[in-house]
């Protein structure tokens, strides 16, 4: 769909106008602004609306209608789209895909027969069940690598909804999606890894595979920098100071809850910052590393309850009061029970390259034969230009007729 929108595109900017197009007489007459009492018309307005948006929101408007094409239907002098005076017909258009990318969709294209058809030889198929599975470990392997990275957290969801359009629900429901997860469950099949390399990766990845000694904690934070990162001048500090301490005596003598105060502190997460381990970081892939400092007063405490809260705690840059919920003890999952996703993860990490063996296997047991491309574009071609001349011919007429 990516490579037929963009020729689509290519081809309407390419486009002549063949005549002027006219104005709406009374959109133009009407002012949405003056500037020194020169008016801003409706009309202009919506004109630099087009602009400076207009093709991405026909490309848009295009990938959800062309989505549900019956394009097996749709003969060669079928028009695919008009726009204002311009027409493009099936032949023009498929003319101009040919010739930029038939070469590589021609190779997708073999490459999913190909595994296809491995699929059929394992056994494999394509359940909603191996299909949900698939996108639960790529949501899941994102969420790490957000977390590995530190960058700006950004959601699986609006991942998929800016790279695809769509929900991963409605994703997970499209035929291209089937292919994926077919090619994925073929690659963790068929990779060359042995019972040694899982267990070198298993242990070179324990932490991975356990969960680390953490409490669950809620946070109630009093920054002491300003939005830039410098720290505020020392009156302020020490007046935050203040307030973070008759804050903590409020909550200890129960005149205040630590849940009705938190709100005022943490809007965005309301404290939650879930089970956090002795080197600060959180099983939520969103949540920032929690300072040294806060992390030893947390581990130093023996809990006789929960939740208990502790008192005001100073690290580089802020304050915080706490509250401790719960403690988990550190648990190591034995690699017997979870051999098969430590495969999956040792070939997520060499990705490309068992990739790339995979697919030279299939080109060894597929047989592939080629038909040369050139013959098949300049038929296509000719195609075109018997068109053109005979549309030619039927404008000419028209014309005649008319005068």
């Amino acid at each position: 769909m990516r490579i037929f929108i963009t020729g689509l595109s290519l081809l309407l900017c390419s486009w002549g106008w063949s005549a002027e197009a006219k104005p709406n007489d009374v959109q133009e007459e009407r002012v949405v602004a003056r500037v020194n009492g020169e008016a801003i018309t409706l009309r202009q307005l919506e004109d630099e609306l087009m602009r400076q948006e207009g093709i991405e929101t026909i490309e848009q408007l295009l990938r959800m209608q062309l989505e549900t094409v019956p394009w097996s239907d749709i003969k060669d002098e079928d028009m695919i789209v008009k726009v204002a005076n311009i027409e493009v017909p099936r032949i023009v258009l498929v003319n101009r895909l040919l010739e930029k990318y038939a070469a590589d969709v021609r190779e997708q294209m073999i490459q999913a027969e190909m595994v296809k058809h491995a699929l059929k030889k394992e056994k494999i198929e394509l359940t909603d069940e191996l299909k949900k599975q698939t996108l639960e470990r790529m949501k899941r392997k994102h969420q790490e690598d957000q977390k590995r990275k530190g960058d700006t957290y950004v959601t699986f969801e609006s991942l998929i909804q800016e790279r695809y359009g769509k929900t991963p629900d409605e994703w997970l429901k499209e035929e291209a999606f089937a292919k994926l997860a077919g090619l994925y469950a073929l690659l963790y099949r068929r990779a060359l890894v042995t019972d040694d390399d899982i267990k070198a990766y298993y242990e070179k990845h324990l932490r991975r595979y356990s969960d680390p000694e953490s409490y669950n904690l809620l946070v109630m934070p009093f920054g002491l920098t300003d939005d830039k990162g410098k720290m505020l001048p020392p009156a302020t500090i020490e007046k935050r100071r203040k307030i973070a301490g008759d804050t903590y005596k409020a909550i200890k003598s129960g005149r205040r809850s630590f849940a009705s105060m938190i709100g005022f502190h943490d809007r965005e997460n309301k404290g939650v910052r879930g089970w956090v381990a002795r080197d600060g970081r959180s099983d939520m892939p969103h949540v920032k590393p929690m300072p040294k400092e806060v992390m030893e007063e947390v581990f130093r405490h023996d809990y006789n309850n929960f939740p208990t809260v502790l008192g005001v705690i100073e690290a580089p840059g802020s304050l915080s009061i706490i509250e401790v919920l719960g403690y988990r003890p550190a648990k190591v999952t034995p690699l017997d029970q979870i051999k098969e996703a430590v495969k999956m993860d040792l070939v997520d990490e060499g990705f490309d390259a068992h990739m790339q063996t995979m697919l030279k296997q299939l080109n060894r047991e597929t047989e592939v034969k080629f038909e040369g491309l050139m013959s098949v574009l300049q038929d296509r071609r000719k195609d075109l230009q018997t068109y053109l001349e005979e549309r030619r011919k039927v404008l000419q007429s028209k014309s005649q007729g008319a005068q």
